[in-house]
C-alpha cells in the first residue's frame, strides 16, 4: 500500500501521457527504481488475481442475499479499474450471473428464503405469488448482475461459448433479459443496460444466439 500510494504520487504529479515518456522517466528517476517497479507490478497482478478468485464462489451462495449484492459490487468495481482479469473467468460463472438476472423475491428460490419449519416467518398472500414479473424479482439482484455482464459483454462478446447454456443455448439469457426491456421496478437505467447488453449480443453469427434472438420475436 505504502510502494502504490508514492508511486501514484509521483506519477500523478509529473502528468505523464504516453507510454514512452513514463518508462524513460522510471528509468532516470532513482526513487521509482528503489520502488522495483517490475516486481512491484507482478506482485500487484497477482494480488488481484487472488482476490477475484475468492470472489467467485460467493455468487454461488443461496441463502444470503447481501453477500450475493456484495459480491456483484465489487465485481464490478473490480471490472472498471482492471478488465483484463476478467479475461479467464470460467464459464460457470458467467452462466451464474445470467442466474442472477432473476431471482424470485418470495419461495424457496429466493436469497432470503426462510424455512418454515424451522424459522417463524411472515404470513405471504398467495395474491403476492400470482402477480407479474415487477412484483416477483429481486431488483437490486437484477441490476447489479445487469451490470457485471453489460462490461463482460462489452470486452469479451467474442468467447461465445461462455454465454451458451450447455444444453439451452442462449434461451435462458433471453428469457431473462425480454422482461427487463419494459420493467418499472429497480434502477431507471436497467432497461438501456439490458438493450446495451443485447447490442453486443446481436452481431453474434453462431446458430445458437439466432435461434435466442427468434425465440424473443416470438415471445414479442
Amino acid at each position: 500500500v505504502k510502494q502504490l500510494g508514492w508511486m501514484g504520487m509521483k506519477l500523478a504529479k509529473q502528468h505523464v501521457d504516453s507510454k514512452e515518456g513514463l518508462l524513460l522517466m522510471i528509468e532516470d528517476d532513482p526513487t521509482l527504481k528503489e520502488l522495483s517497479f517490475p516486481q512491484f507490478i507482478q506482485e500487484h497482478v497477482w494480488t488481484n488475481q487472488c482476490i477475484f478468485t475468492t470472489l467467485a464462489p460467493l455468487f454461488f451462495i443461496t441463502r444470503n442475499r447481501a453477500v450475493v449484492v456484495s459480491a456483484l459490487e465489487a465485481a464490478k468495481e473490480l471490472f472498471v479499474l482492471s478488465p483484463n482479469h476478467f479475461k479467464d473467468v470460467p464459464k460457470s460463472l458467467v452462466q451464474r450471473w445470467i442466474t442472477l438476472l432473476y431471482v424470485p423475491r418470495l419461495g424457496p428460490d429466493s436469497l432470503e428464503y426462510m424455512d418454515p419449519l424451522h424459522h417463524v416467518v411472515s404470513r405471504v398472500s398467495t395474491l403476492k405469488l400470482m402477480v407479474g414479473y415487477d412484483a416477483t424479482v429481486d431488483p437490486d439482484v437484477r441490476d447489479r448482475a445487469l451490470d457485471v455482464l453489460a462490461l463482460y459483454a462489452a470486452e469479451y462478446m467474442n468467447d461465445v461459448d461462455k454465454w451458451l447454456h450447455k444444453t439451452q443455448g442462449l434461451m435462458p439469457l433471453c428469457h431473462r433479459i425480454l422482461p427487463i426491456l419494459t420493467t418499472k421496478v429497480g434502477r431507471n437505467d436497467a432497461s438501456a443496460l439490458a438493450i446495451q447488453l443485447l447490442q453486443h449480443l446481436a452481431p453474434q453469427q453462431d446458430p445458437k444466439f439466432q435461434e435466442g434472438f427468434l425465440a424473443m420475436q416470438d415471445s414479442l
